[in-house]
């Protein structure tokens, strides 16, 4: 059986055979109120076109991807950037100075990265900030959905949960204090579900030992199935998609990602390479292991890792929006997320780790 670590999730094919049930998808339980959507830029697209009513201001943090800022620009909005610190806590002084240059008006947008707990710092500040009634605050909680509680009390929740399961689709727009409603969510995307199924099936075909299937055939597939995800009009989540959501063992995807994670953590020991978190806490899932690659290498390790069949993700590359701030010499260019998925069990992690070990020893 051809082993890799990293790449698309690829649904089964007896997957297709479930149906959707009505009830809320567990790791959105935690809210009162969930739209489900084809993306999470759908839902961000909702929120702004039928819901949001306050001024075109928003503060996003400077560690972003570009999705996240398109939908500011497509709506008018006046777009300014809080600095995230190395270990990516927000940093306090860059939001409070940002909040007074906005006069506390318009769209607060936070992450928590990763799974891990790093808005703690400002948690005391947030619930100041929801006093305000005309600073709206959303949480965007897509690396932090699988974990037991919410990190903060914001005023929205937005979340891309297709990227944690074999699902060609998912995104939610969540609250607990406003039911949400939406009348202008197209039929789900039928083109790009049958796209990610016929490209899942051949993975897994080329992953059993198929000789005839060769990654050419699939990896486009799922690369165009991506481009989707850029359209402006907004598409319901899909049957399949929910459908698998209601149906997956999360026990198992939680349990192995946190044991992965802390293999990755406990053992990792290369001069090249910078833990960003030195534990995995109670309660946090994580959504990758996240490194820094020092002294120019990272392109060089990741090249490394590929030939050793290990495809590990870039969150994220500099948005073009985005000029000038010192992120851009920090966190941008150091940054690689380890994969540690419910794939993968301690066995493939040691291996990882050996590989990670060795690079430049």
């Amino acid at each position: 059986m051809q082993r890799e670590i990293g790449g698309n999730i690829p649904l089964s094919e007896e997957s297709l055979c479930i149906e959707p049930t009505d009830r809320e998808i567990f790791g959105c339980s935690k809210f009162k109120y969930n739209l489900y959507t084809f993306s999470a830029r759908s839902a961000l697209n909702v929120f702004l076109d039928e819901i949001y009513t306050g001024r075109k201001k928003v503060l996003l943090p400077i560690f972003t991807c570009s999705t996240c800022i398109k939908p500011f620009i497509d709506h008018g909005f006046q777009i300014d950037y809080y600095r995230i610190n190395t270990d990516f806590s927000v940093n306090e002084e860059s939001l409070a100075n940002k909040l007074e240059n906005i006069s506390y008006e318009g769209i607060l947008y936070i992450h928590s990265y990763f799974g891990f707990d790093t808005l703690k710092s400002i948690k005391p500040l947030l619930k100041e900030l929801r006093k305000k009634e005309s600073l709206v605050i959303i949480d965007d909680y897509t690396q932090s959905w699988l974990n037991d509680k919410k990190e903060i009390e914001a005023d929205y929740y937005l979340a891309s949960i297709r990227k944690w399961l074999p699902t060609p689709d998912g995104g939610v727009l969540s609250s607990d204090t406003n039911k949400l409603n939406s009348e202008r969510i197209r039929p789900y995307c039928k083109k790009q579900v049958d796209e990610y199924i016929t490209a899942s099936l051949l993975k897994n075909r080329f992953l059993s030992g198929d000789e005839s299937i060769d990654k050419s055939q699939f990896y486009p597939l799922f690369k165009h199935t991506i481009e989707f995800f850029e359209e402006d009009c907004a598409y319901a989540l899909s049957p399949v998609s929910k459908a698998i959501y209601d149906t997956a063992d999360y026990k198992t995807v939680i349990t192995k990602r946190i044991q992965n994670a802390e293999y990755l953590c406990n053992h990792i020991n290369n001069k090249y390479i910078q833990k960003i978190f030195t534990s995995i806490p109670k309660g946090v899932v994580p959504f990758y292991y996240p490194i820094y690659v020092k002294n120019g290498k990272r392109a060089e390790f990741q090249k490394y890792l590929i030939q050793k069949n290990i495809f590990c993700t870039i969150h994220w590359t500099p948005s073009s929006y985005i000029e000038g701030m010192e992120e851009a010499e920090t966190i941008f260019p150091e940054i690689l997320s380890l994969v540690c998925d419910q794939r993968y069990d301690l066995d493939d992690m040691e291996n990882f780790v050996a590989i990670i070990n060795h690079f430049q020893q």
